[in-house]
C-alpha cells in the first residue's frame, strides 16, 4: 500500500510501500517522515521498521526542501548496515523522483533529481568513518597529520597489541613497583592483556575497581588440610582395577601438591583450591574404596564433606572470592 504523506506547510512527502493494514503505531511512524522541524528519538525492537522509517524521513527532508544532500548523515553500527542503507536510499530517491514526476509535481522532483546527482555529498557509514570524516575536513584544528588514516581490523589488533608490549617493556625499565605487586599475586603483566583490550574497546563504560584487602589463608588451608588428613588413609594404596574414580584423582592430586614446599604459597594454594570450590561432580564409585562396607560408607561420607567444603557459601568458596576480588581489582 502506497501512502502519501502531507502536513499543512508541506508538500506531498513519497514514503516507502507497504503491504497490508497499517500497524497501530502508525500515527507514530507518520510522525517521523512528516516532523522535520524537532529532532526524535526512536526506539524499537528488531524487524520492526527502524531504517524504513529513516529512509522515509531522509527522502522527506530532500524532498521538503528541509535538507540539501551534504546535510544528510546517516549513522549505522556496521559496515554492511551502511552499505544496504545506502543502496536502498538511492533506491527510494529514484522512485520517489518518478512518482512526483508522474504527479506533476515538479517542485519535488526537481528537489529529489539534485540529491541523487549530489547522493555523494551526504553520509552513510559507521560511526568511526563519520569520524574520521570529521577530522579528515580539519586535521590542523584536531592536530592530526592530515594523510591519517584509520586502522581497521587485524591491523588495528596487531597495532594494540605493539601499544601494549612497548608499555610493558617501558614500565620495567621504569623499575615500576606495579610489577613486582602482580608477580606477587602470580600474575604477569601480559595476563592482563584482556583487560587492557576490554577497557580499550569500551572507553566510554566506566569499571570501578576498589581495592579489596588480601584475605587470610589461614583458615581454609587448616580445614582443608584437616579434609586431606581424613582423606588420605582412605584412598587405596594401589590404583583400582577400573581406574581412579573422580574424587580420588582430586583429592589425590590434593595430597600431592600439599607435600609441595609452595603449598603455604598463597598463589599457588588459591590455584589448588579452586579445584574443588563448587565442583560437584566426583561420581564417587565405591567399590574402588575397597571391599568393605564401612570403607565404602566412609568414603561416601568423605564425598559429602569434600562438595560441602567447596560449597557456594562455604569457607572455601567465600576465601577464594575475596582472593579474586584482591588479585582482580
Amino acid at each position: 500500500m502506497d501512502r502519501l504523506l502531507t502536513t499543512d506547510s508541506k508538500p506531498a512527502v513519497w514514503s516507502v510501500p507497504r503491504e497490508g493494514p497499517p500497524p497501530p503505531d502508525q500515527p507514530a511512524r507518520d510522525r517521523i517522515a512528516s516532523d522535520l522541524d524537532v529532532s526524535l528519538l526512536v526506539e524499537a525492537g528488531a524487524g520492526s521498521g527502524k531504517t524504513t522509517a529513516l529512509l522515509e524521513r531522509m527522502v522527506a527532508l530532500l524532498a521538503t526542501g528541509s535538507a540539501e544532500a551534504a546535510e544528510i548523515a546517516a549513522v549505522t553500527f556496521t559496515r554492511k548496515a551502511a552499505a544496504e542503507l545506502r543502496e536502498r536510499f538511492q533506491i527510494a530517491l529514484e522512485e520517489g523522483l518518478r512518482r512526483s514526476r508522474e504527479a506533476d509535481d515538479e517542485a519535488v522532483a526537481d528537489r529529489l533529481d539534485k540529491a541523487l546527482r549530489e547522493i555523494e555529498r551526504g553520509f552513510i557509514g559507521t560511526i568511526h568513518a563519520f569520524c574520521a570524516r570529521l577530522l579528515r575536513e580539519r586535521p590542523i584544528a584536531a592536530g592530526l597529520d592530515p594523510a591519517f588514516r584509520e586502522l581497521v581490523g587485524p591491523e588495528a589488533e596487531e597495532h594494540r597489541r605493539r601499544f601494549w608490549h612497548k608499555w610493558v617493556e617501558q614500565r620495567g625499565a621504569a623499575e615500576d613497583e606495579a610489577l613486582p605487586a602482580l608477580e606477587r599475586l602470580g600474575l604477569s603483566p601480559y595476563d592482563l592483556y584482556q583487560a587492557f583490550a576490554t577497557l580499550d574497546d569500551n572507553r566510554d563504560v566506566e569499571f570501578p575497581a576498589e581495592e579489596v584487602e588480601r584475605p587470610d589463608a589461614a583458615p581454609v588451608r587448616a580445614a582443608l588440610e584437616e579434609l586431606l588428613d581424613r582423606a588420605e588413609p582412605l584412598i587405596p594404596t594401589r590404583e583400582p582395577a577400573d581406574g581412579w574414580d573422580r574424587l580420588q584423582r582430586k583429592l589425590r592430586s590434593l595430597l600431592y601438591a600439599r607435600r609441595m614446599p609452595d603449598w603455604h604459597d598463597d598463589v599457588r594454594f588459591f590455584d589448588e583450591l579452586a579445584v574443588i570450590v563448587g565442583y560437584s561432580g566426583y561420581e564417587m564409585v565405591q567399590k574402588r574404596w575397597g571391599a568393605q562396607k564401612t570403607a565404602q560408607a566412609a568414603a561416601k561420607a568423605l564425598c559429602d564433606e569434600v562438595v560441602a567444603f567447596g560449597a557456594e557459601g562455604g569457607i572455601a568458596e567465600r576465601t577464594l572470592s575475596r582472593w579474586y576480588a584482591h588479585r582482580y581489582p
